[in-house]
């Protein structure tokens, strides 16, 4: 059963296995990174899935659609939740409903569900290098 999964599947197991001692710890400052064992097993699930689908010669774009697009998301989150400044915090909580909002747009209705959503997936992954910036210059 398990023998057509790639290995890279394993290591997310193995890092959502190690991820648990999080949950098990008290509440530090760090609380979103209680969130990462849910991140986890949620990108387990769908690359497992993704792979399955795949293997069975059937389409997969709709699932790594949504869940990129989840990805993106919760990245942000993170970001907000690591940032000190709290006018950033809220542009980065408008940013990832607005994001949202334009990949679901663009998944469904401009490149369609049929078709990996690149538009909006660029702008995700420019959104989150910008924020990254900002987080390195707060940081210096």
């Amino acid at each position: 059963m398990l023998s057509f999964l790639p290995v890279y599947i394993y290591f997310i197991a193995l890092s959502f296995l190690v991820s648990l001692t999080l949950l098990a710890r008290p509440a530090t400052g760090f609380t979103y990174l209680k969130a990462f064992p849910f991140f986890l097993i949620l990108t387990l699930t769908a690359e497992t899935v993704g792979n399955y689908l795949s293997s069975i010669s059937k389409n997969n774009i709709m699932l790594y659609n949504l869940f990129s697009t989840f990805e993106f998301a919760f990245f942000m989150g993170v970001l907000a939740g690591i940032i000190d400044n709290k006018m950033m915090k809220k542009v980065i909580w408008i940013t990832m409903f607005m994001y949202i909002i334009a990949a679901v747009c663009n998944i469904f209705f401009l490149q369609g569900p049929t078709t990996f959503h690149t538009y909006t997936y660029c702008i995700g992954c420019l959104i989150i290098v910008i924020f990254c910036f900002y987080y390195f210059f707060e940081l210096f």
